[in-house]
């Protein structure tokens, strides 16, 4: 035998309902203020390790060329 069902929804006024909503609505805030405030954290800590710290180059010695000059006789 099948059933044919049939479904109704009817509000119904509660005397806290509006302190209910409001208290989701606030719950609701909070957790995407976390959620940003987690997402820049995350942000930050990834473009840290991303970027690339070089040494400092004050005090280095710079050579005129990489490779010694060559004897005159090479070509020869």
């Amino acid at each position: 035998m099948k059933r044919n069902w049939r479904v109704e929804r009817h509000t119904k006024e509660v005397l806290d309902g509006h302190q209910r909503w409001d208290r989701a609505y606030q719950s609701l805030l909070e957790w995407s203020t976390a959620l940003r405030q987690l997402t820049t954290i995350q942000s930050a800590n990834l473009s840290a390790t991303l970027e690339v710290k070089e040494p400092p180059h004050a005090s280095s010695h710079i050579s005129p060329c990489v490779d010694e000059q060559p004897s005159p006789s090479a070509n020869d």
